[in-house]
């Protein structure tokens, strides 16, 4: 799938050079600790010179990488300076970055410093050239909808069943009984069915554009994924370009609502706390559900 450069909400090059000035800081701290650490030794254990070097420097190549891959790759795809910055890492064929593509990044990068960032001045996206090799954007984080408020189009309510009414057999001449015979009663009226009961999916995208979607309970238990675009196995669409494609699961099971998300580019919250990929959790009808920049909130009609 081909993304525009609107559709992304691509970072800046200004935002990603000060979050990288910050990242080598917080680079340089930790190799600042390890060198006085291995300079203490040398002094007060008697570490030969030559292991306290081999040590340096396999520290000073390899702690960088290592940093860098792991924030990368985990869930809030960001290293700390991109977290400050508000930017983050977004994989442009699917929802999640493995740790692997991250180090074969950060691996090439290290060679190829003196240039990539070059390309970044002629790509669209603003993509380096360890971007391109690694097929990454670096994009906005979105912003929580704070003042959320459900959607306020009008309620689709359940259709009115209409009272049941046996049809009368055909009129046959019978002998007639005698009074003491019990009374023939009406057929007892049918229950509601689960495809009956309604489900209702409404809030606010990250734009600010107000969504409805509607669902029976038969579905809900079956199991329902919601996503931001249609694919193969996502069954319901959040207008919203910060959902992923396969952004996250609710299933309804034993009239407890439980939730998981799908190893989404920018996260699923429940009340303001991120929940961690690929875990189910049971969340309560009441709770305030943010998927990407969009806000959610179930209620049974």
């Amino acid at each position: 799938m081909s993304y525009s450069r609107e559709n992304l909400n691509i970072a800046s090059l200004w935002k990603r050079i000060f979050a990288f000035i910050i990242d080598v800081g917080v680079v340089f701290v930790v190799l600042t600790l390890f060198a006085t650490v291995a300079g203490l030794s040398e002094y007060m254990l008697g570490v030969d010179d030559l292991w306290v070097g081999v040590a340096t420097l396999l520290v000073v190549l390899l702690w960088p990488i290592l940093y860098f891959s792991h924030m990368h790759s985990s869930p809030k795809r960001a290293t700390y300076g991109k977290q400050l910055m508000s930017i983050q890492i977004k994989h442009l064929d699917s929802d999640t970055l493995s740790y692997g593509r991250a180090f074969g990044r950060e691996l090439f990068r290290f060679f190829f410093f003196s240039i990539t960032y070059l390309f970044a001045l002629f790509s669209g996206k603003n993509q380096t050239l360890h971007d391109m090799v690694a097929n990454t954007v670096v994009i906005n984080k979105p912003s929580s909808t704070s003042n959320f408020k459900p959607a306020t189009s009008p309620e689709i309510k359940p259709p009115v069943e209409k009272p049941y009414r046996p049809v009368p057999d055909p009129i046959v001449e019978q002998p007639k009984k005698s009074s003491d015979a019990p009374e023939k009663k009406p057929m007892a009226r049918p229950s509601k069915t689960q495809s009956d009961i309604i489900w209702i999916i409404s809030g606010f995208t990250h734009g600010g554009e107000a969504f409805r979607l509607t669902l029976t309970q038969h579905e809900l238990e079956m199991g329902i994924v919601i996503g931001g675009r249609k694919t193969d196995k996502t069954t319901h669409v959040v207008p919203d370009d910060t959902v992923s494609g396969q952004h996250l699961k609710l299933s309804l099971k034993a009239d407890n609502l439980h939730l998981e998300d799908l190893g989404s580019t920018n996260g699923t919250y429940i009340d303001d706390q991120v929940i961690k990929p690929h875990r189910p959790i049971q969340v309560g009808i009441q709770s305030r559900i943010q998927v990407g920049g969009s806000e959610i909130q179930l209620s049974k009609g």
